[in-house]
Parts: C-alpha cells; structure tokens; sequence
C-alpha cells in the first residue's frame, strides 16, 4: 500500500476515492471501504483513501477536539488489512481550510487523483465553511457520486463518537462491537522516570501520540508483541498526578516477567477499567496501591478462567 504525505507522492491515477477522519475505523467505516473496494475492482480502478493529518477539530478546537482513537500509523495499518491500495493524507491546516468546494474537486480530487468514482457518507461535508455536500458534488463534479448509508449495531448508529463515549465509561464489550475488534493502543517503549521499578512494579513506557487520549485511569490488559505474548498487563493512562508528571504516557507493567525490552513494539488491548487515575501523598501510599492494582489484575485473569 502506498502512504503519500505529500501531494507530490502521488503516483495513484484513475481511483475509486473516500475522502474522511476514519478515526477508529469502525463497522461503518470497515463497510463502506470493503464497498470501496469492491467497486474499484470492478471498474479496474485504484481503492484510495483521503483523510486529513491533524484531523481538523484538532486544528480550528485544539481545546475541545475530541479524542484520537487511533494515531496515523494505526489507521494506516487497519486501512492496508482492509484491502486499500492508497492513503492520501492531506496536511490540514487554517490556510487549507480556506479553499472552496470547487477548487478541492477540480484541483485536487479530478488533477491529482485522476478521480473516477467518489463514495461518501450521506453528511458528508468539505471546503471553505463547509459548502461542499453530496448535493454540490452532483452537480459540480465530473465523476461518478455514490452513498453509502450508515451501518447499525443493535439499531443504533455505528460512530467514532459512540466509540469514544463507551471507552470513556470502560464499556469495552460496546466498544468491541461498534469496531470489530478489542480496543487496543501501540507503540515502542521507551525509557521513562524509572520509578515503577523503584516501587517493585516495573513499567513498559510509551507515548500516545496523540492530542486527546480516549482512555484515562487504571486498567486491566493483554500484551502483544513478544515471544512470551500474550502477557497480563496493569496499565496506567495518563498525566501521571500521583508524581505530578507531564504530559500523558501510556505505562504498563508485565505480570511475571521482568526483562529489557526498550525499544520493542508492543500492543496493549484494553479489557477492564480498574480505577480513576488519583494523586497520592506520599510514595509508599502510591506503592500500596500499584500492589492492590496488580493483584486485581491478576485476580481478573484467574476468574476469566474459571
């Protein structure tokens, strides 16, 4: 699959395009694209995939944009799985966000991707304040126009934002269902402040990556990415308040098992929230609490097999 993150990457002509966020990449998004698809092949075209890089709530509402379920890299490995060919992402920006519904057509959908067939969902909106819809595209746009209608799970409407709501409450039975798979965060690790390890509960440290975590507090998870895998994990998800940390970091520590593994890819899936995050008093409040949170973990696991 080719990733192009810049305009002039663009080798791709000829394409059956979606132009969207596909943020979590949902059943409704795993729907349209295996639709995508499928029509690119009958029409002998390129599958091609647009989507924008911050995502823009991220630039008009930086304070109130909502959670990234999923960094770049993520999406950009569930969109390969799903058979896409190109992923377009378009750098946004304010000056971006000034062209006109015409010009995104003209310029960029029929002159650099050689548009023949766009598949979009029925709120679809693009260009400056928002004119573009699927009305204007009909109209205005020189290839062929199809729909694709929501997707339902148990009669309600699949969206990132009821995604995020059921990860922020720890309904991760919900979330499961409204993506097709467990809910899951990745990265490599890196050195942190060691001090897990000085408490006698030693941590695997990686970075979000993201503006907006969708997950805060304690958590119960299954670990993926080593020989030994998969391993219980107790994550942590956070700004770190019982330190005074900055910035959020997503660290988990492997129950039995304690060896070096800076710098390899792991894979968290998110099963049970435990607990808030919480600020605590003193070191030894804090060590007595980790110790609480891996015996419940352990603890889940043992009743999972009962």
């Amino acid at each position: 699959m080719q990733v192009c993150t810049k305009i002039d990457q663009i080798i791709s002509k000829n394409t059956a395009v979606t132009v969207g966020n596909f943020d979590g990449l949902h059943l409704g998004h795993q729907h349209l694209l295996v639709h995508l698809v499928s029509e690119a092949k009958t029409r002998s075209l390129v599958p091609t995939v647009v989507i924008f890089e911050p995502q823009p709530l991220e630039v008009f509402l930086p304070d109130k944009a909502p959670a990234r379920l999923l960094t770049l890299d993520e999406k950009t490995e569930q969109l390969e799985k799903l058979g896409v060919e190109c992923v377009v992402v378009l750098p946004f920006s304010l000056e971006m966000a000034k062209q006109t519904a015409q010009a995104f057509i003209d310029d960029f959908l029929v002159k650099k991707l050689g548009t023949q067939y766009l598949l979009t969902g029925r709120d679809f909106h693009f260009g400056a304040n928002r004119e573009g819809n699927v009305a204007y595209l009909r109209e205005h746009a020189p290839f062929e126009i199809a729909v694709f209608d929501d997707h339902a799970v148990n009669e309600a409407r699949v969206s990132s934002t009821l995604v995020r709501e059921a990860l922020a409450r720890g309904d991760f039975a919900q979330a499961k269902a409204m993506l097709g798979r467990a809910y899951t965060m990745q990265g490599e690790v890196v050195r942190g402040q060691q001090l897990g390890r000085k408490l006698g509960c030693p941590t695997a440290n990686i970075a979000p990556n993201r503006l907006v975590c969708p997950l805060r507090g304690i958590y119960v998870t299954r670990v993926y990415g080593l020989p030994e895998s998969p391993l219980m994990g107790a994550a942590s998800i956070g700004v770190r308040p019982a330190v005074e940390g900055e910035g959020e970091w997503l660290e988990v520590h492997l129950l039995d098992f304690d060896r070096d593994i800076y710098g390899k890819h792991l894979i968290v899936e998110f099963l049970h929230k435990l607990r808030d995050e919480e600020h605590f008093k003193s070191l030894e409040a804090l060590k007595t609490q980790m110790a609480q949170d891996v015996a419940d973990t352990r603890a889940y696991f043992e009743a999972e097999h009962e």
